[in-house]
């Protein structure tokens, strides 16, 4: 299963478009029809290099329960839970999810979803042994810019959050919360060694950083 947010150069062409004349779009509507958009193209590339992978937004067949704050301008909205049936039926049959960061509120505008909120509920939902988070950088790293191979998710709190990205912090914190919740490995791994994912579960693969459970202290970066 792949959870993804859209793609920042199908975001930058619709904002040169829009600049030339083009009809503008609302920031809020722009972010999830670019979802939308980098799902079918993520879904076409799989189903090209022949991986039967079928594409949803969080609305679709009600897989996303949400709890939305603020009007239809202002909206920000929270994965409460996934509901994991479509998730079985389809990977059962050997097909692989792809779900864009998009919900959908009680009025049926669509609204854009935290991509890692979304990926963490869904592992919890489908009872994953395994959780990736995919990253542009290399790891996380300590106060003296060495990668860290090994993080304990109870100890997250005591990472200097000088060193980290806001981005990183909550990748952090979801680590936590899917491991507490019963993921079996979670990991922060590099995008430009994707290639080497296929082999995760057969070969040592060293890039990026384990997160590892040895304590049940809910301990959380601010």
């Amino acid at each position: 299963m792949m959870v993804h947010d859209h793609s920042e150069s199908w975001v930058s062409s619709a904002l040169e478009g829009a600049a030339n004349g083009a009809q503008p779009v609302k920031p809020a509507g722009l972010a999830a029809a670019a979802s939308v958009q980098t799902n079918k193209r993520l879904v076409s590339a799989l189903n090209m290099a022949h991986v039967p992978a079928f594409g949803f937004c969080g609305f679709e067949g009600n897989l996303v329960q949400l709890r939305c704050k603020g009007g239809r301008s202002d909206r920000t909205a929270d994965v409460v839970a996934v509901k994991a049936f479509w998730l079985d039926v389809i990977t059962e049959k050997g097909g692989v999810p792809v779900i864009a960061n998009v919900g959908c509120g009680p009025d049926g505008v669509w609204t854009t979803l935290d991509s890692d909120q979304l990926a963490i509920r869904c592992a919890l939902a489908w009872d994953a042994d395994l959780l990736i988070f995919l990253v542009e950088k290399e790891g996380v790293r300590d106060r003296d810019g060495v990668v860290m191979r090994w993080v304990d998710s109870g100890n997250v709190g005591q990472i200097d959050r000088n060193s980290l990205s806001a981005s990183m912090t909550a990748k952090l914190n979801g680590c936590h919360e899917a491991l507490a919740g019963g993921v079996r490995r979670v990991r922060i791994y590099p995008s430009s060694r994707i290639d080497s994912l296929p082999d995760f579960y057969f070969k040592r693969i060293d890039y990026g950083t384990e997160v590892t459970t040895t304590t049940s202290q809910d301990i959380y970066l601010r």
